[in-house]
């Protein structure tokens, strides 16, 4: 995948031909990553299934210390990921994710659990504080 170093950062939608053709070979690099299948020992992955009516991850197996800063647990002891938490150790490989007793791929997740801009967007600030080391914690509102 090509870095765009060197160059001024665009900022700006300006309509040119050359902004659309890098726009497109963003978009086909993308797609070609998601696209990638990974592989993991399943021993090691945590599992998990996805709740398309709440919108959250129930964890039916954890292995890994993800726990301690992310996810929370029910009242009823069900541990449970948001969808950004759920989206980013699948990423990483760290979580399998099932809905309806299949297993999602990370394309398919992204369509699940992103369904709008505002989703990706925090996702992608989610994800990105998440890999500088940062522990990202959901805002409750009062």
């Amino acid at each position: 995948m090509a870095c765009n170093k060197g160059r001024e950062k665009e900022y700006a939608p300006d309509g040119s031909i050359r902004q659309e053709w890098a726009l497109e070979g963003s978009r086909e690099n993308i797609q070609k990553l998601l696209a990638e299948e990974r592989t993991s020992k399943l021993s090691s992955l945590s599992q998990g299934t996805w709740n398309s009516e709440h919108q959250f991850v129930e964890v039916t197996k954890r292995t890994g210390k993800f726990g301690l800063h992310m996810g929370h647990t029910a009242s009823n002891g069900v541990f449970l990921l948001n969808p950004e938490e759920a989206l980013f150790l699948l990423d990483k490989g760290d979580l399998e994710i099932t809905f309806a007793d299949v297993p999602l791929s990370l394309e398919d997740a992204y369509l699940r659990f992103l369904p709008d801009q505002d989703d990706i967007d925090r996702y992608l600030v989610y994800g990105h504080l998440s890999r500088l080391g940062y522990i990202v914690l959901k805002h409750q509102r009062q």
